[in-house]
């Protein structure tokens, strides 16, 4: 700063006065020198009389005359240098309480960060716990699905294993087949009446270990259905995991 405005009761720098002065509502104001301002701190600035007492209604500085013929003159006034000393005794309180608060709000900030760091090492603990849990369910559930495939590998194995040989088989089952039918068609033909009799028997006998029959029990596995049902009741994962927060309802 290097002069005082006296109508802003400021002390400013030039270029401080300056800017404000451009303002048209501030153009009336004036700068001068810093001494006027300690002037008008130790007397009363619109009658240059010494401040000689403290308007403790007023809480400020006044004069003799403003005590006896002035606003302050039925006010409780006291000697400057007591209410000055009231002054310092209540602003060291003041700052004596602003000093505790700094080192309160100081704990508070320590116990804070150490809250963040818990809270962030709780946090990284739990969502390792949730990537270890499904990556350990994931591998239950491909190994489940690993077995289910070899199961059914080995179900179609089995089935596969009487259904080659049912096919290979057929080529000779066709053949027997059509002999027996030929030579029956033969006899009906061929044979007069008493030879068709006393050869009937051959016949049919012929026809009926030529008669192509797969076994009952093996058709009846081959045709049994296989099918794969997946249950989705399996899927609890809203009862067997979940975030829980101890204490909180």
């Amino acid at each position: 700063a290097v002069g005082y405005c006296p109508e802003l009761s400021l002390a400013l720098s030039q270029a401080g006065y300056d800017e404000l002065k451009a303002q048209p509502a501030l153009r009336h104001i004036t700068l001068v020198p810093l001494h006027e301002m300690d002037n008008k701190r130790k007397a009363d600035p619109s009658t240059g009389e010494a401040y000689t007492m403290f308007d403790l209604n007023l809480q400020r500085p006044i004069t003799t005359a403003q005590k006896l013929v002035g606003a302050s003159k039925s006010h409780e006034v006291i000697a400057l240098d007591e209410a000055a000393a009231a002054a310092r005794k209540e602003l060291r309180e003041v700052a004596r309480r602003m000093n505790d608060q700094v080192a309160s709000v100081r704990m508070a900030c320590s116990q804070l960060e150490k809250l963040q760091f818990a809270m962030r090492e709780m946090i990284a603990a739990a969502r390792q716990g949730i990537n270890d849990y499904f990556a350990q369910m994931h591998e239950k559930i491909e190994r489940r699905r690993k077995g289910l495939l070899a199961d059914l590998d080995n179900i179609a194995l089995r089935k596969a294993e009487p259904v080659e040989g049912l096919i290979n088989s057929l080529p000779e089952a066709i053949r027997r087949v059509q002999e027996a039918a030929q030579a029956c068609s033969a006899a009906v033909h061929e044979y007069d009446d008493l030879e068709l009799l006393h050869r009937k028997r051959q016949m049919l006998e012929m026809a009926a270990s030529s008669e192509f029959r797969p076994p009952k029990v093996m058709l009846d596995d081959i045709r049994g259905d296989v099918l794969f049902k997946g249950d989705d009741r399996f899927l609890f994962l809203d009862e067997c995991s979940r975030l829980e927060r101890p204490g909180n309802a």
